[in-house]
């Protein structure tokens, strides 16, 4: 959490702050990692003004006019430049607050992200950014020119930022010298001051991602502060996310009027989509905005019951092992989630917010994925090698989890009749009507090798897996999989 000073809060600010879930106390307000957006007063009045006013707003920006040099800087790869226009001195402590605290959390303390901010009056085009292996410039806050050594050496943003450089230091130069030496120190030369009203606006980081969402947050707030003239590399389109209406309700246990209660946040909902505002980095599916819904709304006045859960025992486990190792299967035990960047290429599926790691941050739909990545890390152990899994895996499509039963065979030889004979025994062992259809078509299988069909009330495929699939895992041997499951 960040406090943010915002001065002149009356009692009913603070408590509409209050139950959108910022706690305010006098004139302080808690501020949440996931909403960069309000760590500054323009940004919290921003947040106030639409809940009462709900309205959308348009946030358009011209191209940089500017004339730009990027060359490749190895550390610190990728920068975005801006430049604003404003009708009067901005407030510079909460400018520089504001600066500092995206530093802190949504650049990860400037080693993700870090931004200058410079009096474009001061500044003379064009702008150079490159690694060199040393400089000397007059850095911010001192009236010396200092070489980067010593800048690294002896000043209080040099000890702090010097291990976020290394043998070549990236800087930003105009046409009479250097502006920045990001991420440490801008110079002096260019600094912000009482009387400055155009501001030109680097951004540098090592994620592309976070530097472009962060330019956006810098240029909002100048837009919101009432900048005349605003240029960027960005474009400050909003995200469109799609967010069924019938999905929302269901999740919040109760019928909204979506669209009414997403515009006190500035989000435009229309056919099944929300349009959300460039400085709302915090969206990435559905489920962002159906708790932006329950928080305009208030959840407080939510049902209080406990919403129905579908949740199944689709699979006798102890039946299946008893069959799987009687027909010389061994059980393994994989990971419910799945890297969607890998799994993607196969299924739909959904993304998960806040993932901890990008190896688990979806919900696998099939079991075909984690069977393949066991054989992956066993595959120099003796063949034939056949693993069964009973695992649980979740349907985007349905919204609803539920049980597989999958099995892998993998040999350097495999017949058809050595994985249709697994499906018969299954059958035979439950004392179940075998239905089979030719040619199960999928991503991951070869049409011409795969069945699928019913053993009583369950619904299976089976089929030997594509050799681009197998290449992909690392794999050299032909693999077949199976996958039994109940609708």
């Amino acid at each position: 959490m960040a406090n943010v000073r915002v001065e002149g809060l009356s009692p009913e600010d603070r408590e509409l702050l209050n139950q959108l879930g910022f706690p305010t106390e006098d004139n302080y307000v808690e501020v949440t990692p996931n909403r960069p957006d309000m760590l500054s007063k323009i940004g919290i009045m921003r947040t106030l003004d639409l809940y009462r006013n709900p309205r959308y707003l348009e946030y358009s920006v011209s191209r940089l006019s500017i004339d730009v040099r990027i060359h490749k800087v190895k550390d610190r790869p990728y920068i975005e430049f801006g430049y604003v226009e404003l009708t009067k001195s901005p407030d510079i402590q909460d400018l520089i607050e504001f600066q500092e605290k995206l530093h802190e959390t949504f650049g990860r303390k400037r080693k993700r992200v870090a931004i200058g901010l410079h009096d474009m009056s001061e500044v003379t085009p064009p702008i150079t950014y490159k690694e060199v292996d040393t400089e000397t410039f007059i850095p911010l806050g001192h009236n010396q020119p200092m070489t980067i050594h010593e800048i690294l050496d002896h000043t209080d943003k040099g000890k702090e930022y010097r291990h976020l450089v290394r043998d070549k230091y990236p800087i930003i130069y105009d046409r009479d010298g250097v502006i920045s030496f990001p991420p440490i120190i801008n110079s002096n030369r260019t600094r912000l001051r009482d009387t400055t009203t155009s501001i030109f606006i680097d951004v540098t980081g090592t994620n592309q991602h976070y530097v472009k969402e962060t330019m956006r947050l810098m240029i909002s707030y100048f837009i919101d502060y009432g900048a005349k003239r605003v240029e960027s590399t960005v474009d400050m389109n909003p995200k469109m996310v799609r967010a069924p209406e019938s999905k929302i309700n269901r999740m919040l246990g109760i019928r909204l009027d979506i669209p009414k209660l997403l515009l006190r946040s500035g989000i435009l909902y229309r056919d099944e989509h929300a349009l959300i505002p460039p400085y709302r980095v915090d969206f990435m599916d559905w489920t962002d905005v159906a708790e932006e819904v329950a928080i305009n709304y208030g959840y407080n006045n939510l049902p209080t019951s406990f919403p129905e859960i579908y949740q199944s025992i689709d699979i006798q486990e102890d039946v299946f092992r008893e069959i799987m190792q009687r027909l010389g299967f061994s059980e393994v035990y994989t990971s419910f989630l799945v890297s969607y960047r890998e799994a993607s290429k196969y299924y739909e599926l959904e993304r998960l917010q806040n993932s901890v790691s990008e190896e688990y941050d979806a919900i696998r739909p099939s079991l075909e994925y984690s069977l393949l990545k066991m054989a992956h890390r066993n595959r120099t152990s003796p063949l034939p090698y056949r693993i069964y899994e009973h695992g649980r895996v979740y349907d985007p499509k349905r919204d609803r989890e539920y049980d597989q039963l999958g099995f892998l065979i993998m040999n350097r030889e495999i017949k058809v009749e050595d994985y249709l004979s697994v499906i018969v025994a299954i059958a035979e062992e439950l004392r179940s009507d075998l239905d089979i259809t030719r040619d199960y078509e999928h991503n991951m299988y070869i049409k011409s090798t795969a069945f699928h069909g019913k053993i009583g009330d369950y619904r299976f495929y089976v089929g030997a897996i594509r050799w681009g699939v197998l290449e992909e895992f690392g794999i050299t041997y032909p693999v077949v999989i199976g996958n039994l499951f109940k609708d």
